[in-house]
């Protein structure tokens, strides 16, 4: 919505979050639910596709919110890490909810996580 591109594949989403980042962020994150996340940063204009992991999914309801709070936690605890490994560490934690009924219900603790990913 914000940039007008019409999203059907990971191409279009590309272009979206390079379309943000001339909006004046420094980074440019996409998601796209069961594909996993585009993301994009001023410094080397070069989007990339963080594919998700296989699951089969029972509830995508607070996947977002998961994907997002994960994000936040690793920005915080892992700040020397790029940001397009922070985003594929945060869509493999969302694909962990996705595999459960419920929103905050299905966000997995820190024990239930892989401790790679943390």
């Amino acid at each position: 919505m914000l940039t007008g591109i019409h999203l059907t594949s990971i191409d279009d989403a590309k272009q979206a979050a390079l379309k943000l980042i001339t909006y004046g962020p420094s980074i440019a994150i996409v998601t796209l639910g069961g594909q996993g996340a585009v993301v994009v940063s001023k410094s080397d204009q070069e989007p990339v596709h963080v594919a998700a992991p296989s699951v089969k999914a029972t509830d995508t309801t607070g996947a977002g919110d998961c994907f997002v709070g994960a994000l936040a936690f690793l920005l915080v605890t892992q700040p020397h890490l790029d940001i397009k490994e922070q985003v594929r560490r945060a869509v493999s934690i969302a694909a962990i909810s996705v595999q459960r009924n419920g929103t905050q219900t299905s966000y997995p603790l820190a024990s239930e996580v892989d401790p790679s990913l943390l």
